[in-house]
């Protein structure tokens, strides 16, 4: 299996799997170029774990716009930060907005790296999960797992929310195996994001 870890900032995640035991391929795209430069120096200790510095979506794009965030980047997305993400921490904002190149997973370029292999999808990209699903084509069969961070209201203006993405996957014969309490807003206690495993 080979695991794909889109919005991988400086490579949390994949450092969690490395040290949860998994041994295998992980290809992890990151967009920011400063937490890519920290991204490369982890994933040029492994030969097994590559780094891509391009945003995922639906299809190709050059030169899109995309909204750099303060925390290190990890709150960065195309979409402009609601309401419900300053609940969950109001000290976070969209601080620039950069230009960069965006693929789709269904690329020639990633389709080499997964060859005929199965898939683990990770995919923490602040409102943009509807665009990196569609933008699997025809390796949507070879998908077996997709963990997302999904948000139960809009916490990026105009960004898909928990509900529409859940249906999309049960049309695609997915179904929830796990989830996990994400943000939380400050104020109320309302959840505002999950973590799924579906």
């Amino acid at each position: 299996m080979v695991v794909l870890d889109v919005g991988a900032n400086i490579g949390q995640w994949g450092n969690l799997i490395r040290q949860s035991g998994f041994k295998g391929r992980i290809i992890s795209f990151e967009p920011v170029p400063a937490a890519f430069k920290h991204l490369e120096l982890v994933t040029n200790q492994d030969l097994e774990w590559m780094a891509l510095n391009v945003g995922i979506g639906e299809q190709y794009r050059q030169r899109a716009s995309f909204n750099v965030a303060s925390n290190g980047g990890q709150s960065s997305s195309f979409f402009t930060m609601g309401q419900a993400h300053q609940q969950i921490d109001p000290t976070v904002t969209l601080d620039e907005t950069i230009e960069i190149d965006v693929i789709p997973l269904d690329s020639p370029a990633v389709r080499k790296l997964v060859r005929t292999m199965d898939i683990y999808l990770k995919a923490d990209v602040q409102g943009s999960e509807r665009k990196v699903l569609e933008g699997l084509g025809d390796l949507w069969p070879q998908v077996q797992w997709i963990e997302l961070e999904m948000w139960l209201k809009e916490a990026y203006l105009e960004a898909p929310t928990f509900w529409s993405i859940s249906e999309m996957l049960r049309d695609n014969n997915f179904s929830l195996f796990a989830i996990d309490p994400g943000g939380v807003s400050k104020s109320s206690g309302q959840q505002i994001s999950v973590d799924c495993i579906w």
